[in-house]
């Protein structure tokens, strides 16, 4: 009878203490806010956080150079983190609706000084440049104080002072 204990003792010291789940499942859920729909859904996701937790006790039992812990994803199975975490879903547009300005294999030539991507669809002109530049040669030709339209006022004021 006592080598049966004995035996016993040992077996359960060599598989290590088991860990407190609840304690450990109730500081998961408050720790990464977890609430779960009905308790059919939470027992299942209690039970795959107890295989997870005796995962990161074995590995960590092997003295690695690094060690597991909880995180907020214990709940899953490895096949759900992967389904909702990993993986790259291709658009079925890579660009959406921007246009297609073809592909360029660079020959080596001398390029350009300067290119107008306006021309080639890629920017569009700019708009009010010229507005503004009319406005400031007439507050400026005719006398109004230009300095009025530069200092710091807000938006209504500037725009009634320098009138853009």
């Amino acid at each position: 009878m006592l080598l049966i204990a004995g035996l016993a003792a040992l077996v359960s010291a060599e598989a290590g203490p088991h860990p407190n789940y609840l304690m450990k499942w109730k500081h998961f859920k408050e720790d990464f806010g977890k609430v779960y729909n009905g308790i059919d859904e939470e027992q299942k996701r209690y039970e795959i956080f107890k295989s997870n937790v005796d995962i990161i006790y074995e590995v960590n039992s092997q003295n690695l150079s690094y060690t597991l812990g909880v995180n907020q994803f214990a709940d899953l199975k490895s096949e759900e983190f992967a389904a909702g975490y990993l993986g790259f879903k291709k658009p079925e547009q890579l660009w959406g609706e921007l246009p297609y300005l073809g592909k360029h294999e660079y020959s080596g030539d001398t390029l350009p000084a300067a290119v107008d991507w306006t021309t080639k669809g890629a920017v569009t002109p700019v708009k009010r440049a010229m507005w503004i530049l009319l406005v400031f040669l007439n507050n400026w030709v005719f006398g109004r104080c230009v300095g009025d339209c530069y200092r710091e006022v807000d938006l209504v004021e500037r725009t009634a002072v320098c009138g853009l």
